[in-house]
């Protein structure tokens, strides 16, 4: 069971009005809250954005499908490592799950994002849980979001 609280579902509305370009994109999060150990129950009352976006320009030299899924899932997983894991360590707050906000890609996620929630230890387990949001599914007052745990224990 999670609890959202009710000021975050405005901000996972506002997040679907966000301009979407012809480049290749997705923003990233962790929500801040706590988990009622003896209840199960997952308290979600903040959301921090990542301030840089995952931008994907695909390699000009690919010559096939399998080639340009490839080339991006090498720069999801560098985007991962060198971006997104990194800023969110920084995040001083108590962190339960991170946020994929994506375009028209429902509630799937990549190798890389499976690997990176997978790979959560006691010290990171809010990587175990994530939490889709899929702007073209959703709207502005009734965002379309999925929580996934990743990793036993999530």
């Amino acid at each position: 069971e999670i609890l959202l609280d009710e000021l975050l579902w405005p901000l996972l509305g506002a997040e679907i009005a966000t301009t979407v370009t012809e480049d290749y994109t997705l923003n990233f999060g962790i929500f801040v809250g706590a988990k009622d150990s003896r209840r199960g129950i997952l308290r979600l009352s903040e959301l921090r954005f990542c301030p840089q976006v995952f931008v994907w320009h695909p390699n000009q030299a690919c010559e096939s499908q399998a080639a340009l899924q490839e080339d991006l899932c090498r720069a999801e997983d560098q985007f991962l490592s060198d971006t997104f894991l990194p800023w969110a360590e920084k995040q001083e707050a108590a962190k339960v799950a991170w946020l994929l906000c994506n375009h028209g890609e429902a509630f799937s996620l990549s190798r890389p994002f499976l690997a990176f929630g997978q790979a959560a230890t006691r010290e990171s387990r809010w990587r175990s849980i994530a939490f889709v949001l899929d702007r073209t599914k959703g709207s502005t007052s009734e965002p379309a979001v999925e929580a996934l745990a990743l990793a036993e224990g999530g």
